[in-house]
C-alpha cells in the first residue's frame, strides 16, 4: 500500500529544503503549483517521472530520495557545512537547466571554454 502521507510530507521537506516556493518547483518540473500544493496536501500524488524530477533536483535518484538514511551517514548533511544556502539553490537550479543552458552556463561560469 502506498503512504500518500509520507510521499507528501517527502515532497514538501525537500521542496523546503532546496528554498523554493511551491511555484517554483512546479516551473523547474514543468507543472502548476496547484499540482505541487495538491501533492504537499496528499490529494494527489505524482507520476513515477515528476518524482524523479524531483529526486534530481536534490542530487538524488529515486531510491535514495525515499530511502530512510541516519543523517550522521548522510552525504547531504556534509553538503549542509560546505555550502551556504543560496550556493546549494545555485547548484540545484544549474543541474535543472536543459544541457544546452548549462553549458551557456558553464562558459559563463569559466568552467568550460566553448558550448
Amino acid at each position: 500500500m502506498i503512504d500518500i502521507k509520507f510521499i507528501a510530507e517527502k515532497i514538501k521537506t525537500e521542496r523546503e529544503h532546496l528554498g523554493l516556493t511551491q511555484e517554483e518547483l512546479g516551473k523547474l518540473i514543468g507543472i502548476s503549483k496547484q499540482s505541487v500544493s495538491s501533492w504537499e496536501k496528499g490529494r494527489n500524488l505524482p507520476d513515477v517521472l515528476n518524482l524523479d524530477k524531483i529526486a534530481a533536483l536534490s542530487g538524488k535518484n529515486l531510491a535514495d530520495f525515499f530511502a530512510e538514511t541516519n543523517t550522521k551517514n548522510s552525504v547531504s548533511c556534509d553538503l549542509d557545512k560546505e555550502f551556504s544556502e543560496k550556493e546549494k539553490q545555485i547548484i540545484y537550479k544549474l543541474r535543472s537547466l536543459p544541457a544546452a543552458k548549462r553549458k551557456a552556463f558553464e562558459v559563463l561560469l569559466g568552467i568550460r571554454t566553448k558550448i
